[in-house]
């Protein structure tokens, strides 16, 4: 056939017509071939209700190139990838993310795969005497070495592991009691069932992001838009909920014996306990501020003001006598810039946007004043905009007592540390940055 006679001028808006629709069918036909098939599907939507556990690697440089982070088992990791480079040879330099997951309390190792594409015949070629093989999505491979999970796995619409919305790094699920013979192993932080965990990086910092799905009303109580000074040694805060939001582990071996190293520190039981609630502690070297939306009784915090002799009655008509603290008689106003702050004795502090702080030494209070940031910016970069900051803290290792935390974060190089615990709509948890 002569496709030029095609182009005759009497016949010439037909035969545009012929030719658009084959060009069209040709193009159609190398782009099958070209771009690789494409699901709305993720691969976690595969993943049985009754898993136990699932190890995702969300990407090839998750599984090529492993993090160097303390709290993960790199021979764990190495060892499952390889065993997938033995199964698929060259094709799994197609691989673009791999779920390793066991179910109910079997031990056995399934995997589903998301390939970059999937050529014609592809599981046809594939010899195993372990294994078992599924297509269930375009690009999405079940492996597999039990046929009842083969033949059960399919699509959930409304899965429980929609929570876990981290598209990067790696994500850990665990149900207590299944599948402590991994994370023993891989994670040492373990201590509720039901577990997500997302480990990244982002900007030189790991990231560990522990959480649980919020059953809870969740009520937002922004502290993001708190003045800080700029620099600092180390700051914590305590929430009166705290041992509840924040991790036993974290709070009992990590919070309290930074507190108690702190220059503020007092061993009178009422005062602890006082600290310990609902307050900011910034520490700068042998300098602190502390912060709360309560106005301080600041006659706890030293005891070199002098007391006066008041006489008082008490309702039975008992005449006794009471030492109290004359405050009014040391109150001093300083003015800075538009602000005034007061001083009693050795202590500054000033009343900011309904929080009121308390220090020792008058340059932080002038620094959160003029030389300041948000309490929000020390972690914008590492968490989500909806996501309420309850209790944290954030120091420099160098800057710890000395004992076992110290030397653990400086065995791997760890110059600072933050922890968080927050909570939005959906769940509840907290996050390292180190």
């Amino acid at each position: 056939m002569n496709i030029f006679s095609l182009l005759h001028f009497k016949k010439k808006k037909i035969n545009i017509k012929i030719i658009l629709i084959l060009v069209f069918f040709i193009v159609s036909i190398i782009l099958g071939f070209i771009i690789p098939n494409t699901s709305n599907a993720e691969v976690k939507d595969f993943l049985p209700d009754n898993t136990s556990f699932y190890y995702h690697w969300t990407s090839k440089n998750t599984f090529l190139n492993s993090f160097d982070n303390p709290f993960l088992d790199k021979q764990l990791s190495e060892d499952k990838i390889n065993n997938l480079n033995d199964i698929f040879n060259e094709s799994s330099n197609n691989i673009q993310e791999i779920i390793w997951f066991r179910v109910g309390d079997n031990k056995e190792d399934h995997y589903l795969l998301l390939f970059s594409r999937l050529p014609y015949k592809f599981l046809d070629e594939i010899e195993s005497d372990t294994y078992l093989f599924k297509k269930i999505d375009k690009r999405i491979i079940l492996v597999t070495e039990n046929q009842e999970v083969l033949d059960s796995v399919s699509l959930s619409d409304n899965s429980k592991f929609n929570i876990s919305t981290f598209d990067k790094g790696i994500n850990i699920y665990w149900k207590l009691g299944y599948s402590e013979d991994i994370l023993n192993n891989t994670f040492p932080l373990l201590s509720t069932r039901d577990t997500f965990v997302n480990i990244s990086e982002k900007k030189k910092k790991q990231i560990i992001n522990i959480f649980q799905k919020n059953n809870d009303s969740f009520v937002k109580k922004d502290k993001s838009l708190l003045q800080i000074p700029k620099d600092f040694d180390s700051i914590i805060s305590f929430n009166s909920s705290s041992t509840i939001n924040f991790s036993n582990f974290v709070y009992d071996n990590i919070l309290l014996s930074q507190f108690y190293s702190l220059p503020i520190y007092y061993d009178d039981k009422s005062v602890k306990e006082y600290l310990l609630k609902d307050n900011i502690i910034i520490q700068d070297e042998n300098s602190w501020l502390m912060i709360n939306n309560d106005h301080y009784n600041i006659s706890n915090f030293r005891n070199s003001f002098n007391l006066e002799e008041v006489k008082k009655t008490l309702s039975d008509g008992t005449l006794y006598t009471e030492l109290v603290f004359n405050e009014e008689e040391k109150s001093i106003d300083h003015s800075f810039k538009e602000y005034s702050y007061w001083q009693v004795d050795n202590l500054f502090g000033i009343e900011l946007n309904k929080y009121n702080y308390l220090s020792n030494r008058q340059y932080l209070i002038e620094d959160i004043l003029s030389d300041y940031i948000y309490l929000g910016e020390l972690w914008k970069n590492y968490i989500s905009n909806t996501d309420i900051v309850e209790d944290f803290i954030h120091f420099k290792v160098n800057k710890l007592p000395k004992g076992q935390l110290r030397e653990y974060l400086e065995k791997y190089n760890v110059t600072s540390l933050d922890l968080l615990s927050y909570s939005n709509s959906m769940v509840k948890g907290y996050v390292i940055i180190f």
